[in-house]
């Protein structure tokens, strides 16, 4: 079993509703970046990248990742190291073909505006892929029933995204791409056949 297998199969085990998210992001990842023309091997690349955007949760306690309500100060500073937990133990592996990954793992909650974290990267200083996978990401997780929230539809999912309206992910305008932005604009349809795979 190499180590994206074993990474996976550990989050399934130990962290379902997280596992299920991910392998949610990585459809949408794909899907995005087939419908934006990348080659195929970068399409799969992107893919398996986000399947493991958040294996650094797998360092956060499981009372924090659970808690039905706000989280406290400390407790949003653990799960915000989520990013370079991923990045670190992606990186361990020593795996070139995880580099990527460890990538967008430190790098998804970067924000177009540079107001995101761990770093506040702005704009087209956060690498390509995370950006991608930061669009699908808050899709997914919008779209998905938490402890703390309930779904919301494609259509309110998408309202939101576009107009930078918070929906209990802390959502504001200037946090993604405008190019990828524009994408779901125009083709809709994909983030939601995607998400439904």
């Amino acid at each position: 079993m190499n180590t994206k297998a074993a990474l996976r199969r550990l989050s399934e085990l130990r962290l379902r509703e997280t596992f299920v998210h991910e392998q949610r992001v990585g459809a949408l990842a794909f899907a995005l970046s087939e419908h934006l023309g990348l080659p195929p091997a970068t399409c799969a690349a992107y893919r398996d990248a986000a399947e493991l955007h958040d294996v650094g949760k797998l360092v956060v306690p499981d009372a924090v990742l659970e808690k039905p309500g706000r989280l406290s100060a400390e407790e949003y500073v653990l799960v915000r190291r989520h990013t370079e937990h991923g990045h670190d133990i992606l990186v361990a592996s020593g795996e070139p073909r995880l580099r990527l990954a460890a990538e967008v793992a430190l790098s998804h909650h970067e924000r177009w505006d540079g107001s995101g974290y761990p770093h506040g990267l702005r704009g087209e200083a956060i690498p390509p892929a995370a950006r991608l996978v930061a669009l699908c990401d808050v899709y997914a997780a919008l779209r998905e029933e938490r402890t703390y929230k309930a779904p919301l539809s494609h259509e309110a999912t998408c309202y939101s995204l576009l107009n930078g309206i918070p929906a209990g992910e802390g959502l504001h305008s200037g946090q993604f791409d405008p190019a990828l932005l524009a994408v779901l604009a125009a083709a809709p349809g994909l983030f939601q056949a995607a998400f439904a795979s």
